[in-house]
């Protein structure tokens, strides 16, 4: 069993989070592992849950009162929950959310729905971040529509300001000592000159003549970079699977070329969708570079392993960063949708196609299972049918005992493999010991 850690945020040092200490003491976790950070939930670089993160090892159970707690950004909190679970192989356990436990419910089902509700609940998060800054927003519009001046009021410039920066101005002292005699910081003295000084010294020709060539050649370049930019050919590629060799690609063919996917750039497996280690896939990923744009027909032609499928798309999506459409559902296309919304609804998407995919390959197996038990009860043989031995066999193998001719010689002569002739000739020992007993 191992140790057993609790994190708790709050989102400002003026808030209160004492609830959730109670919740972790709770669950008799000790004070040395509840982690706290007084922070937003905007992203994860926070020092405790850091801190946390180094401390966490294999087989350790985390546990958070809620999943607003953890974070606050959709697509981070979905990382951060891979790199604990998978990564690190850690336990997690929102007290308020109980299907958010990942001891339980380690099947396909069970993930599938654990899954779906820390989308949800992420979402959620997420989306009542974004609402309490457009209503701090809001609220500071009309605060300052109202002449409300936000933001610590202007001290108001000693008497004697001008006379000082005039003498620095000249020389006679430097700036430390005419911020000490206005009894200001250096920072603050420097500033408020510079905004006196409201007209800067004249600049002759030759050196505005040689600013405008500077300028005009950064503007070059930096038209040429952008030119180069926008000729870059970002390639599209096509994957088509089928399950064996003896099912049809076509139709999944014609789709990709009426989608204009040049011939080089379609790469096809037929093998089983259990998992990504297929020939064509894996080379198919080392040509990718950023912003390549890879279709399939189905989101089961990709593959039909429920978490695998999950991998594949963030690492094409956030390793590899190309785009992918799935055909026969335009909501998983990565090009449109790019807001928290669009992401939120083509995760949805792919998590329930991907369950799908992977229970109808369980379903598949469980009917072959199912009809092969049947079969195999009304008497129907499987398998190849053996070859009867020839009817000389057992002299020849009475020969091999007794060493009148070796293993390969007797093969030989009974025409068969020498490994075939051990097996026949072991089968035949066993059934005369056998009829001997």
């Amino acid at each position: 069993m191992g140790n057993r850690y609790g994190y708790v945020r709050v989102s400002n040092r003026d808030q209160n989070e004492e609830r959730q200490l109670i919740a972790m003491r709770e669950q008799n976790i000790q004070e040395e592992n509840i982690f706290i950070d007084k922070q937003s939930g905007r992203d994860f670089n926070r020092p405790a849950y850091q801190k946390m993160l180094k401390k966490i090892e294999k087989g350790d159970l985390l546990y958070v009162l809620s999943i607003d707690r953890l974070g606050r950004n959709y697509t981070e909190i979905q990382e951060q929950w891979r790199k604990l679970t998978k990564d690190k192989q850690v336990d997690v356990c929102v007290l308020d959310m109980p299907l958010l436990d990942t001891r339980r419910g380690k099947d396909l089902m069970g993930t599938f729905l654990a899954d779906l509700v820390l989308q949800i609940l992420s979402f959620v998060a997420d989306n009542e971040r974004q609402m309490i800054r457009q209503r701090q927003a809001e609220g500071i519009a009309a605060a300052k529509a109202r002449g409300v001046k936000l933001g610590r009021p202007k001290k108001a410039l000693p008497d004697h300001f001008y006379e000082v920066c005039k003498q620095w101005e000249e020389g006679q002292f430097n700036g430390k000592t005419a911020a000490a005699l206005l009894n200001m910081p250096v920072s603050t003295f420097f500033y408020k000159a510079n905004q006196w000084q409201k007209n800067p010294p004249p600049v002759s020709d030759i050196i505005h003549r040689e600013f405008s060539i500077t300028f005009n050649r950064k503007n070059q370049e930096v038209f040429r970079i952008k030119y180069e930019r926008r000729t870059i050919m970002y390639q599209t590629y096509g994957y088509i699977r089928v399950s064996s060799r003896d099912q049809h690609e076509d139709r999944q063919l014609i789709t990709m070329k009426e989608k204009n996917v040049l011939e080089e750039n379609i790469y096809i497996d037929k093998q089983s969708g259990k998992d990504f280690g297929r020939p064509a896939y894996q080379k198919m990923v080392k040509q990718f570079r950023p912003r390549d744009l890879l279709y399939v027909k189905s989101i089961d032609r990709l593959g039909r392993n429920y978490q695998e499928i999950q991998d594949q798309w963030r690492i094409l999506t956030k390793e590899k960063e190309i785009d992918i459409c799935v055909i026969d559902m335009p909501l998983l296309d990565t090009r449109q949708g790019k807001d928290l919304m669009g992401t939120f609804l083509a995760d949805l998407v792919l998590q329930i196609l991907s369950f799908v995919a992977e229970n109808e390959r369980n379903m598949i197996k469980q009917r072959q299972r199912e009809g092969i038990a049947t079969a195999k009860a009304r008497g129907v043989k499987f398998g190849r049918p053996e070859n009867p031995v020839p009817d000389n066999f057992v002299e020849v193998c009475e020969r091999w005992k007794s060493g009148e001719i070796n293993g390969i010689e007797a093969s030989a002569e009974l025409g068969m493999p020498l490994s075939t002739f051990y097996y026949k000739k072991g089968k035949l020992e066993n059934c005369l010991k056998k009829m001997a007993e």
